[in-house]
């Protein structure tokens, strides 16, 4: 009977000395990742210029070029919902867009008479490689706001583009 509660002891200290080393682990995992991303936004050369931005109105983003300026192999529509995540989770409305094509006819699809899109918002996010330009679309498409920036890493793109309109905000205020 002492035999076996020997065992056990000692079965549960291992067991506590492994979970305390998995967590000290972890911690320093997270030390470095949150240094790497300090990192990166410090090489994010970020340059907000804001004109008349009102942060109560509804912002669309559509992604311009169908190429992100974070890689080149993203989808054009998980980059546009990036930046839908990120200005939800800072407070923001979000709207959406659709386009609309007119062709010639059914058999000359190909053809394409003219082209619409139709914004569900007040202003438009135009995201291009290395920059953002803010549109108020009821106004002209007057540009109410620019973000310039290098982003240079898929790692942290969400945490990076959430710091990004964070800052937007602290421009705008």
């Amino acid at each position: 009977m002492r035999l076996v509660n020997m065992r056990f002891s000692i079965i549960v200290f291992l067991c506590f000395i492994f979970l305390l080393d998995t967590n000290a682990q972890s911690k320093r995992k997270l030390r470095k990742q949150a240094k790497e991303l300090e990192k990166h936004i410090a090489k994010l050369d970020l340059e907000i210029i804001v004109r008349g931005l009102d942060l109560t109105k509804v912002f669309v983003v559509q992604n311009k070029l169908g190429v992100s300026g974070l890689a080149i192999v993203a989808d054009p529509k998980l980059e546009e919902a990036s930046w839908n995540t990120a200005l939800f989770k800072n407070g923001l409305d979000v709207g959406d867009y659709s386009i609309e094509k007119q062709v010639k006819d059914a058999n000359n699809r190909e053809m394409q008479l003219s082209k619409k899109i139709n914004v569900r918002g007040d202003y438009l996010m135009e995201i291009y490689r290395d920059r953002v330009k803010i549109v108020d679309v009821n106004n002209n498409n007057k540009i109410v706001a620019t973000l310039t920036f290098h982003l240079n890493t898929l790692k942290y793109r969400e945490k990076l583009i959430d710091h990004i309109i964070s800052k937007m905000i602290e421009e705008a205020k």
